[in-house]
């Protein structure tokens, strides 16, 4: 060849330059002919075993040849008696010759069992090096490289090489990675494939698939909604708590303590004394009720009709003409007064957005409505830096003490991928100042309250200031003038904060990376996790944890007895779940709030939040997987189930950690993942009537499996509240029943379900539940009724 270009990069995608690009290197300097080959050697035998070339004929192939023995090198494909094999049949690749390396060093076992006796050879020092590779030739004598060994499993009297159903699979264009391993439960064997899909697959689909996600999910939940407000409860008319579910244990959040976090929720915003006020997302009441007797005119919105007729109804009973209703989306804002609004309310709701750009489109019509000098409240915001802490507080409290902190890791991962809730970085609404000058000060509030659960520790409140020429008070960082105390640094506590305030009452003290008693056990344990020297199981993480400082309460600041007024917000290192606290004295001259400086670092405004989308698309990516892999194998070499994930986990070497994988949710025996039991868990048991075998075929095309008995579970397989939407409007199309949701959960069982449908389909036909048209431009989320979406 007049040139040469040696290139190292992974088979796979060397096949695809070919299979897109072409025969010629267009970005090299001069772009010339080139020929692609594919070399093969284990590091026991050099660099290079083997070689071939690549051919136009080839490049159509799932598994491309890796040619024939270079010079001085004896390959061999045996079988397990180390037999020579037929061609055409795969075999052990077996590896001799002059670059064969003497052994293992230090490791004589190794060496013996791997450096077997030549018995091709008559020189007596010659090994034979044992791979672990399965292989086949060709009929042109070129090798085609299978997989590994331990690859082969047996199945139904089937023996199947799991590398040839892999190698299918990594040749969709959706596919990033893939992998198949065996499971076995209740003494069933099955196969299980675990799919990477493309980045720009999961998390940037086509505009037209996202437009179709995110309709579909606004339409879910419209559904979920109308029905769950529709539905009767104990509760005071304007203190309906309905839905607020706790991710620990899947029952209602007590009372009292939903109450205390809408009364704080309610004192932050009446401190302001606002006049003229629009809620989006008004919901059953719980923040309209408590704020709109205090002002002169109150706008409530919200996406579910059911909810405006709730309020409505109730409103009769009330002395308040002042309020005034309307059924719309979040970014609908029509026929709302421009810049008529001196405080804009969106409580509990951002989380429930299908992107982070429908939230920047939120805003920016709340921004609009917004009279210079008001602010808009956005409240309850999940944290992003906490999420990974917030998920394994949750997987920690359910899992059982002999779980391994492997397994728990793992767990943790699979929520965090399947999450259907937008997530977001308290730097993202710093960030929105470059997109909107009219943000002058943004503040952030860490949640009031005495109680610990989800609510108070992982959430914040998010307030942006518009600005007006008139309002002269400074705003004020760590970074300014003032007294600044590092809390580790300093070595401080509670009472000495308050002893030098008495002393030296200076105007402003600010007091930085303050450990939080919320969150500080969650962060701890996600620290552990992520050290492979650390813990071995959760009840040895939750010995550990009982004997770490657990940090302040941010509630116990306010317990300062001192003319100061106390501001806490998120520390730089929000991560660490750490705080910041400033003490304003109340005769101060300026009398200043937190603001973060002015960010310049440019982002994409999607790597401040989670992607709630992209477990539905992944979902979406398994039937087209088995319609792929039924025209291309045989209905027995067909997964039984497939796990979806953002990726696969790698080992420290870089390959793919099966041990892992074996420890993450599987759809065949996710009762021991999620904690349930079932009395029918012995074996599968098919369909017997006809709804039966309907709804087992509604199951199957939910929730992406191949196969579901009459007793496993909707919830315990990977369902939720939005998938059960999806259930009951499969179940109205099939069978021409109006089954209710709630029927979902009551009977979440294919037998159960299949009673019901049936009693439904001997009763007269009611009425659907009216929903409201959605357009692209219109489109919003709601409060959850079920924290089956928490677990995602």
């Amino acid at each position: 060849a007049e040139q040469f270009l040696l290139l190292d990069f992974p088979e796979r995608t060397a096949l695809r330059i070919l299979l897109t690009g072409g025969d010629k290197l267009t970005n090299y300097p001069q772009a010339v002919p080139f020929q692609l080959c594919n070399n093969y050697g284990p590091t026991e035998n050099t660099v290079v075993t083997t070689s071939g070339r690549i051919d136009v004929e080839d490049r159509d192939d799932l598994a491309p040849v890796i040619g024939r023995a270079i010079a001085n090198t004896q390959v061999y494909i045996l079988d397990k008696y180390l037999q020579p094999v037929p061609v055409g049949i795969s075999g052990e690749i077996y590896i001799s010759g002059n670059g064969l390396a003497r052994g293992y060093l230090n490791s004589s076992e190794l060496t013996t069992e791997c450096f077997i006796e030549h018995t091709f050879s008559n020189n007596l020092t010659a090994r034979l090096y044992k791979t672990g590779d399965l292989a086949r030739y060709r009929g042109n004598g070129n090798i085609e490289f299978l997989g590994r060994i331990d690859d082969r499993v047996k199945i139904r009297g089937y023996r199947i090489e799991l590398g040839e159903i892999e190698a299918v699979l990594n040749h969709h264009p959706a596919v990033q990675q893939a992998l198949v391993l065996m499971r076995e439960h209740n003494e069933e064997k099955s196969l299980l494939a675990y799919i990477a899909p493309k980045l720009e697959y999961s998390r940037s689909p086509e505009l037209s698939q996202l437009s179709q996600l995110q309709d579909e999910q606004v339409l879910q939940w419209q559904m979920l909604y109308n029905e769950t407000y529709d539905r009767p409860v104990n509760f005071d008319p304007k203190s309906n708590i309905v839905g607020w579910n706790s991710s620990y244990t899947d029952l209602p959040l007590p009372a009292e303590q939903v109450h205390e976090w809408v009364d704080n929720q309610v004192d932050r915003i009446l401190a302001w004394q606002p006049k003229r006020v629009l809620e989006i997302g008004c919901g059953t009441g719980l923040i309209l009720f408590r704020i709109a007797p205090h002002c002169d005119r109150y706008w409530g919105t919200d996406f579910s009709p059911v909810s405006i007729s709730y309020i409505q109804q109730h409103l009769s009973h009330q002395e308040l003409p002042q309020v005034e209703l309307s059924a719309r989306m979040a970014t609908d804002f029509d026929r709302l007064p421009a810049a008529a609004f001196d405080t804009v309310i969106l409580n509990s709701v951002v989380q429930y957005f299908p992107t982070i750009d429908y939230l920047i489109d939120v805003i920016a019509g709340a921004i609009a409505a917004t009279t210079p000098g008001g602010r808009i409240f956005i409240g309850d915001v999940r944290s992003l830096p906490l999420l990974q802490a917030f998920h394994t507080s949750v997987q920690l409290d359910r899992s059982e003490s002999s779980i391994t902190c492997f397994e728990l890791q793992q767990r943790v991962q699979m929520q965090m991928f399947q999450e259907t809730e937008l997530v977001i970085d308290p730097a993202f609404f710093t960030a929105l100042q470059q997109r909107f000058p009219q943000i002058n000060r943004v503040q952030f509030q860490l949640m009031r309250g005495k109680h610990h659960n989800e609510l108070i520790a992982f959430r914040y409140n998010a307030i942006l200031h518009i600005s007006d020429e008139t309002i002269s008070t400074k705003p004020v960082s760590a970074r300014d003038n003032y007294p600044v105390l590092n809390w580790s640094a300093a070595n401080l506590t509670i009472s000495a904060v308050r002893q030098l305030l008495i002393d030296d009452r200076p105007e402003i003290l600010n007091i930085i990376n303050v450990p939080n008693a919320r969150v500080m056990s969650a962060v701890k344990t996600v620290a552990w996790l992520a050290d492979p020297a650390g813990y071995n199981t959760v009840g040895q993480i939750h010995k550990a944890l009982q004997d770490i400082e657990i940090g302040v309460d941010p509630v116990e600041w306010e317990a300062i007895d001192l003319p100061y007024s106390v501001d806490l917000t998120w520390s730089s290192s929000s991560s660490e779940g750490n705080y910041d606290v400033m003490f304003i004295r109340q005769d101060a001259v300026i009398q200043p709030t937190i603001s973060p400086q002015r960010t310049t670092d440019i982002r994409p405004w999607q790597s401040y939040a989670n992607n709630p989308l992209q477990a539905k698309a992944a979902r979406q990516l398994v039937p087209q997987l088995q319609s792929y892999l039924a025209q291309k194998l045989p209905e027995y070499m067909l997964p039984s189930a497939f796990v979806v994930l953002e990726s696969l986990p790698l080992t420290a070497n870089g390959k793919i950690d099966r041990r892992a994988l074996k420890a993450l949710h599987d759809p065949i025996a996710s009762r021991s993942i999620v904690g349930g039991a079932s009395r029918f868990e012995n074996r599968y048991i098919a369909p017997r009537t006809p709804v039966e075998r309907a709804l087992a075929h509604i199951f199957v095309e939910v929730l992406g499996l191949k196969r579901v008995g009459i007793y496993d579970n909707f919830f315990e397989l990977g369902g939720h509240s939005l998938l059960a939407t999806q259930l009951v409007s499969r179940v109205r199309d099939a069978l021409q029943v109006e089954l209710p949701l709630r029927s979902v959960f009551e009977a979440s069982t294919i037998d159960r379900l299949a009673t019901v449908v049936e009693s439904l389909q001997h009763e007269p036909p009611s009425p659907a539940p009216a929903l409201v048209p959605l357009s692209r431009e219109s489109r919003r989320m709601k409060l959850p009724t079920s924290n089956e979406e928490n677990k995602g």
